[in-house]
């Protein structure tokens, strides 16, 4: 999404690849149904793509707010935690969850992010079960916002959804698939 806005497209064309073609999975995959809030599944996993991400999402519906799913992997570049947490903060709603802990304990993986977010003006909560995270900012987002759920994109495997260590038992997982159940289930309100 972010490169699309420093090429000076629009925001909804930039949620459209070039040529015309489908995105690929989980790369600024888009969800709607009426009377509820816009969903973008994206794999933004580092700092700059989700500051862009979140930037992106805003412009999307300029008079939303944009909540934001946002956990880190395990086991693995833990020095960008911290930066994922001060991109997040431009973010109306934070929704801190696990996304793979690959044995690591996920609550410490999520007390990294929060630091960034110390001072942050977003409303931030911890809802370590990620289906839950995905399910209550789709639930409580309004008609006019953006749902932003980014780090896992288009994997369908969750590593360490607690005792799974490896791909032969990690847990069958779809961010896109938990976001349209919600969608689908979820209570329609008027926009404004």
């Amino acid at each position: 999404m972010g490169r699309g806005r420093r090429a000076g497209l629009r925001p909804r064309d930039g949620a459209r690849p070039a040529g015309g073609g489908a995105a690929p999975p989980g790369r600024n995959t888009l969800l709607s149904a009426p009377g509820s809030p816009l969903v973008v599944v994206d794999y933004a996993h580092t700092p700059a793509a989700l500051a862009a991400a979140v930037s992106t999402a805003a412009d999307l519906r300029p008079c939303g707010r944009v909540h934001l799913v946002l956990g880190a992997r395990g086991a693995r570049d833990r020095w960008k935690r911290q930066g994922l947490g001060e991109a997040a903060r431009a973010a109306d709603e934070v929704w801190l969850t696990n996304e793979g802990s690959h044995g690591e304990d996920p609550a410490a993986i999520v007390a990294e992010l929060a630091v960034g977010l110390l001072g942050s003006d977003a409303r931030v909560q911890t809802v370590l079960d990620r289906r839950e995270a995905i399910t209550g900012a789709v639930d409580t987002a309004g008609p006019d916002d953006v749902v932003l759920v980014v780090g896992r994109g288009h994997e369908t495997l969750l590593q360490d959804a607690p005792g799974q260590v490896d791909a032969a038992t990690a847990v069958r997982f779809s961010d896109a698939d938990v976001a349209r159940s919600a969608l689908g289930s979820g209570r329609r309100r008027a926009a404004c």
